[in-house]
Protein backbone atom coordinates (compact mmCIF):
# COMPACT_ATOMS: atom_id res chain seq x y z
CA UNK A 1 0.00 0.00 0.00
CA UNK A 2 0.67 3.53 -0.15
CA UNK A 3 1.13 4.00 3.45
CA UNK A 4 3.34 0.56 3.56
CA UNK A 5 5.98 2.21 0.96
CA UNK A 6 6.06 5.95 2.52
CA UNK A 7 7.19 3.73 5.76
CA UNK A 8 9.71 2.19 4.21
CA UNK A 9 10.92 5.41 1.93
CA UNK A 10 10.93 6.92 5.81
CA UNK A 11 12.90 4.13 7.00
CA UNK A 12 15.68 4.39 4.57
CA UNK A 13 15.83 7.87 4.53
CA UNK A 14 16.66 7.26 8.35
CA UNK A 15 19.02 4.92 7.38
CA UNK A 16 20.49 7.48 5.16
CA UNK A 17 20.50 10.24 7.77
CA UNK A 18 22.11 7.82 10.54
CA UNK A 19 25.02 6.65 8.49
CA UNK A 20 25.85 10.51 7.42
CA UNK A 21 25.65 11.60 11.16
CA UNK A 22 27.82 8.60 12.17
CA UNK A 23 30.66 9.84 9.08
CA UNK A 24 30.03 13.47 9.34
CA UNK A 25 33.69 14.07 9.30
CA UNK A 26 34.72 11.34 7.39
CA UNK A 27 33.60 10.00 3.89
CA UNK A 28 31.68 6.72 4.05
CA UNK A 29 33.69 3.49 4.22
CA UNK A 30 33.63 1.50 1.12
CA UNK A 31 31.39 -1.39 3.53
CA UNK A 32 29.36 1.57 4.28
CA UNK A 33 28.42 3.17 1.13
CA UNK A 34 27.77 -0.58 -0.16
CA UNK A 35 24.88 -1.14 2.44
CA UNK A 36 23.82 1.65 2.23
CA UNK A 37 23.31 1.21 -2.04
CA UNK A 38 22.04 -2.30 -0.74
CA UNK A 39 19.34 -0.53 1.01
CA UNK A 40 18.43 1.96 -1.38
CA UNK A 41 18.02 -1.39 -4.22
CA UNK A 42 16.03 -2.98 -1.78
CA UNK A 43 13.80 0.00 -1.54
CA UNK A 44 13.63 0.10 -5.17
CA UNK A 45 12.89 -3.85 -5.59
CA UNK A 46 9.81 -3.34 -3.36
CA UNK A 47 7.98 0.16 -4.47
CA UNK A 48 8.91 -1.35 -8.21
CA UNK A 49 7.47 -4.71 -7.29
CA UNK A 50 10.20 -6.59 -9.63
CA UNK A 51 9.56 -10.17 -9.01
CA UNK A 52 12.73 -13.09 -9.61
CA UNK A 53 15.05 -10.48 -8.99
CA UNK A 54 18.83 -12.88 -8.84
CA UNK A 55 21.72 -11.18 -6.65
CA UNK A 56 25.40 -12.31 -8.35
CA UNK A 57 28.25 -12.49 -5.49
CA UNK A 58 29.06 -9.42 -6.30
CA UNK A 59 25.90 -7.50 -5.06
CA UNK A 60 24.47 -6.82 -9.05
CA UNK A 61 20.62 -7.73 -8.71
CA UNK A 62 19.20 -8.68 -12.63
CA UNK A 63 16.12 -10.20 -13.70
CA UNK A 64 15.33 -12.01 -16.74
CA UNK A 65 12.46 -11.01 -18.41
CA UNK A 66 12.51 -13.62 -21.79
CA UNK A 67 14.31 -17.18 -22.28
CA UNK A 68 16.22 -16.11 -25.36
CA UNK A 69 18.68 -18.72 -26.64
CA UNK A 70 20.20 -20.20 -23.72
CA UNK A 71 23.47 -18.96 -24.95
CA UNK A 72 25.41 -15.89 -22.88
CA UNK A 73 28.09 -14.33 -23.72
CA UNK A 74 31.83 -15.67 -23.05
CA UNK A 75 34.57 -13.47 -22.16
CA UNK A 76 36.17 -11.37 -25.04
CA UNK A 77 32.99 -11.90 -27.14
CA UNK A 78 31.48 -8.82 -28.87
CA UNK A 79 27.79 -8.19 -27.47
CA UNK A 80 25.08 -6.27 -29.15
CA UNK A 81 23.01 -4.50 -26.75
CA UNK A 82 19.63 -2.31 -26.46
CA UNK A 83 19.67 -0.47 -23.16
CA UNK A 84 18.16 2.23 -21.41
CA UNK A 85 19.82 3.43 -17.94
CA UNK A 86 18.07 5.34 -15.25
CA UNK A 87 18.59 6.25 -11.98
CA UNK A 88 16.41 5.11 -9.34
CA UNK A 89 13.63 7.75 -8.86
CA UNK A 90 13.28 6.61 -12.89
CA UNK A 91 14.98 9.24 -14.63
CA UNK A 92 17.37 8.46 -17.83
CA UNK A 93 20.63 9.36 -18.07
CA UNK A 94 21.25 7.19 -21.25
CA UNK A 95 20.00 5.43 -24.42
CA UNK A 96 20.37 3.31 -27.32
CA UNK A 97 16.75 3.18 -28.57
CA UNK A 98 16.82 6.38 -30.55
CA UNK A 99 19.58 4.83 -32.36
CA UNK A 100 21.69 2.18 -33.56
CA UNK A 101 22.81 -0.75 -30.35
CA UNK A 102 25.63 -0.38 -28.21
CA UNK A 103 28.75 -2.97 -29.18
CA UNK A 104 31.85 -3.58 -26.72
CA UNK A 105 33.91 -6.77 -25.92
CA UNK A 106 32.59 -8.40 -23.14
CA UNK A 107 34.67 -9.08 -19.50
CA UNK A 108 37.79 -7.07 -21.03
CA UNK A 109 37.33 -3.63 -18.80
CA UNK A 110 35.77 -1.86 -21.60
CA UNK A 111 32.87 -0.36 -20.04
CA UNK A 112 31.57 -0.26 -15.90
CA UNK A 113 32.02 -3.13 -14.24
CA UNK A 114 28.28 -3.56 -13.15
CA UNK A 115 26.98 -3.14 -16.94
CA UNK A 116 29.61 -6.14 -18.00
CA UNK A 117 28.42 -8.44 -15.31
CA UNK A 118 25.03 -8.05 -16.02
CA UNK A 119 24.81 -8.55 -20.11
CA UNK A 120 27.03 -11.71 -19.07
CA UNK A 121 24.06 -12.91 -17.03
CA UNK A 122 21.24 -12.33 -19.22
CA UNK A 123 20.65 -14.35 -22.39
CA UNK A 124 21.20 -13.53 -25.99
CA UNK A 125 17.84 -12.73 -27.59
CA UNK A 126 16.50 -11.82 -24.11
CA UNK A 127 15.47 -8.52 -22.23
CA UNK A 128 16.27 -7.70 -18.74
CA UNK A 129 16.88 -5.32 -15.75
CA UNK A 130 19.93 -5.15 -14.08
CA UNK A 131 20.95 -2.92 -10.87
CA UNK A 132 23.97 -1.97 -10.38
CA UNK A 133 25.55 -0.62 -6.36
CA UNK A 134 27.92 1.97 -7.05
CA UNK A 135 31.29 0.41 -6.88
CA UNK A 136 29.84 -1.71 -9.87
CA UNK A 137 28.87 1.62 -11.79
CA UNK A 138 30.78 5.39 -11.44
CA UNK A 139 31.84 4.61 -7.81
CA UNK A 140 32.56 7.73 -6.03
CA UNK A 141 33.57 9.68 -8.79
CA UNK A 142 30.85 9.49 -10.90
CA UNK A 143 30.62 10.94 -14.90
CA UNK A 144 29.02 13.52 -16.55
CA UNK A 145 25.45 13.84 -15.08
CA UNK A 146 25.86 11.02 -12.85
CA UNK A 147 26.81 11.67 -9.34
CA UNK A 148 29.12 10.03 -7.01
CA UNK A 149 27.89 6.81 -5.47
CA UNK A 150 24.69 6.66 -7.91
CA UNK A 151 22.93 3.02 -7.97
CA UNK A 152 22.14 2.80 -11.33
CA UNK A 153 19.69 0.50 -13.37
CA UNK A 154 19.50 -0.29 -17.00
CA UNK A 155 16.82 -2.08 -19.17
CA UNK A 156 18.22 -4.12 -21.59
CA UNK A 157 18.12 -6.32 -24.91
CA UNK A 158 20.97 -8.50 -25.55
CA UNK A 159 20.83 -9.14 -29.43
CA UNK A 160 21.68 -12.13 -31.79
CA UNK A 161 22.88 -11.86 -35.08
CA UNK A 162 19.25 -12.58 -36.77
CA UNK A 163 18.05 -9.82 -34.76
CA UNK A 164 21.22 -7.22 -36.10
CA UNK A 165 20.34 -8.45 -39.31
CA UNK A 166 16.58 -7.71 -38.60
CA UNK A 167 17.67 -4.51 -37.69
CA UNK A 168 20.14 -3.95 -40.71
CA UNK A 169 17.83 -4.70 -43.25
CA UNK A 170 15.49 -2.07 -41.89
CA UNK A 171 17.65 0.21 -42.56
CA UNK A 172 18.83 -1.12 -46.05
CA UNK A 173 15.07 -0.77 -47.14
CA UNK A 174 14.59 2.82 -45.91
CA UNK A 175 17.85 3.33 -47.86
CA UNK A 176 16.72 1.55 -50.97
CA UNK A 177 13.59 4.19 -50.93
CA UNK A 178 15.23 6.99 -51.02
CA UNK A 179 17.88 5.65 -53.72
CA UNK A 180 18.44 5.87 -57.71
CA UNK A 181 17.96 1.68 -57.83
CA UNK A 182 14.49 0.58 -58.65
CA UNK A 183 15.40 -3.34 -60.11
CA UNK A 184 16.38 -4.61 -57.02
CA UNK A 185 17.11 -8.17 -56.09
CA UNK A 186 17.87 -10.35 -53.50
CA UNK A 187 19.59 -13.21 -51.75
CA UNK A 188 19.09 -16.05 -49.54
CA UNK A 189 21.58 -14.21 -46.84
CA UNK A 190 19.83 -9.97 -47.15
CA UNK A 191 21.88 -9.16 -50.06
CA UNK A 192 20.02 -6.50 -51.95
CA UNK A 193 21.12 -5.18 -55.19
CA UNK A 194 20.60 -4.24 -58.78
CA UNK A 195 22.52 -5.08 -61.61
CA UNK A 196 22.89 -2.01 -63.57
CA UNK A 197 25.02 -2.85 -66.72
CA UNK A 198 24.57 -6.96 -67.81
CA UNK A 199 27.68 -8.60 -68.90
CA UNK A 200 28.76 -11.29 -71.20
CA UNK A 201 29.30 -15.33 -69.92
CA UNK A 202 29.73 -16.68 -66.97
CA UNK A 203 29.51 -15.13 -63.31
CA UNK A 204 32.90 -15.23 -61.39
CA UNK A 205 33.33 -18.49 -59.50
CA UNK A 206 36.42 -19.46 -57.12
CA UNK A 207 39.57 -20.08 -58.80
CA UNK A 208 39.13 -17.48 -61.44
CA UNK A 209 41.28 -14.30 -61.60
CA UNK A 210 39.44 -11.22 -61.65
CA UNK A 211 39.78 -7.46 -62.24
CA UNK A 212 37.17 -5.16 -60.88
CA UNK A 213 36.88 -1.30 -60.30
CA UNK A 214 35.08 -1.13 -57.16
CA UNK A 215 33.95 1.93 -54.57
CA UNK A 216 33.07 1.03 -51.21
CA UNK A 217 30.54 3.27 -48.88
CA UNK A 218 28.55 3.82 -45.96
CA UNK A 219 25.01 4.59 -46.08
CA UNK A 220 25.47 8.56 -45.52
CA UNK A 221 27.40 8.40 -48.81
CA UNK A 222 31.00 8.85 -46.77
CA UNK A 223 33.34 6.70 -48.98
CA UNK A 224 35.52 4.39 -47.34
CA UNK A 225 37.72 2.74 -49.98
CA UNK A 226 38.19 2.49 -53.53
CA UNK A 227 40.79 1.59 -56.71
CA UNK A 228 41.92 4.35 -57.54
CA UNK A 229 44.97 3.33 -59.49
CA UNK A 230 44.50 0.49 -61.90
CA UNK A 231 41.99 -2.20 -61.14
CA UNK A 232 41.88 -4.35 -57.85
CA UNK A 233 42.97 -7.68 -58.97
CA UNK A 234 42.78 -11.05 -56.60
CA UNK A 235 42.07 -14.77 -57.04
CA UNK A 236 38.66 -15.65 -55.95
CA UNK A 237 38.06 -17.80 -53.06
CA UNK A 238 42.24 -16.90 -51.78
CA UNK A 239 41.87 -13.62 -50.92
CA UNK A 240 40.26 -13.73 -47.06
CA UNK A 241 37.78 -10.58 -47.87
CA UNK A 242 34.70 -10.36 -46.14
CA UNK A 243 31.56 -12.92 -46.81
CA UNK A 244 29.47 -10.29 -48.25
CA UNK A 245 32.16 -8.92 -50.78
CA UNK A 246 32.68 -12.54 -52.17
CA UNK A 247 29.07 -13.40 -52.90
CA UNK A 248 28.29 -10.19 -54.41
CA UNK A 249 31.19 -10.39 -57.00
CA UNK A 250 29.97 -13.93 -57.71
CA UNK A 251 26.43 -12.63 -58.81
CA UNK A 252 28.16 -10.90 -61.88
CA UNK A 253 30.21 -11.53 -65.31
CA UNK A 254 32.53 -10.12 -67.39
CA UNK A 255 31.34 -6.39 -68.14
CA UNK A 256 28.64 -6.25 -65.56
CA UNK A 257 28.19 -3.37 -62.85
CA UNK A 258 26.19 -3.72 -59.64
CA UNK A 259 25.59 -1.57 -56.53
CA UNK A 260 25.25 -4.32 -53.28
CA UNK A 261 23.80 -3.17 -50.45
CA UNK A 262 25.28 -5.67 -47.67
CA UNK A 263 24.36 -6.38 -44.22
CA UNK A 264 26.64 -5.41 -41.48
CA UNK A 265 26.50 -9.59 -40.40
CA UNK A 266 28.44 -10.15 -44.00
CA UNK A 267 30.70 -7.33 -43.27
CA UNK A 268 32.97 -6.33 -40.58
CA UNK A 269 30.07 -7.26 -37.96
CA UNK A 270 30.25 -6.52 -33.93
CA UNK A 271 33.36 -5.65 -34.47
CA UNK A 272 34.12 -3.12 -36.98
CA UNK A 273 37.61 -2.53 -39.15
CA UNK A 274 39.18 0.69 -39.25
CA UNK A 275 36.50 3.55 -39.61
CA UNK A 276 34.21 1.38 -40.24
CA UNK A 277 31.94 1.06 -36.94
CA UNK A 278 30.60 -2.13 -35.45
CA UNK A 279 27.04 -3.24 -37.41
CA UNK A 280 27.80 -1.23 -40.43
CA UNK A 281 25.89 -2.06 -43.22
CA UNK A 282 28.12 -1.56 -46.28
CA UNK A 283 27.41 -0.27 -50.08
CA UNK A 284 29.77 -1.56 -53.37
CA UNK A 285 29.62 -0.29 -56.62
CA UNK A 286 31.29 -3.41 -58.31
CA UNK A 287 32.44 -3.59 -62.04
CA UNK A 288 33.65 -6.80 -63.38
CA UNK A 289 36.73 -5.49 -65.70
CA UNK A 290 37.84 -8.61 -66.54
CA UNK A 291 38.22 -12.50 -65.97
CA UNK A 292 40.74 -15.34 -66.25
Amino acid sequence: TMKTRLIKISYLIFLVATVLVSCSDDELSSEEQFNLDVALIDEYISVNNLQNVKTTPSGLRYISNSIGNGEFHAQGEYAVVHYEGKRTDGTIFDTSLDGDPFTFQVATGSVIAGFDEGVRNINIEASGTIIIPSYLGYGSGGSGSIKANEVLVFDIEVLSEMQILLLDLEKMDEYLSTSSLSNILDTQSGILYEITTAGAGDNVKTGDDVSINYKGYLLNGVVFDQNTTGTFDYTVGTDGLIEGWVEAVSLLNKGAKGTFVIPSTLCYGRTGFNTIPPNTVLIFDIEIIDIK
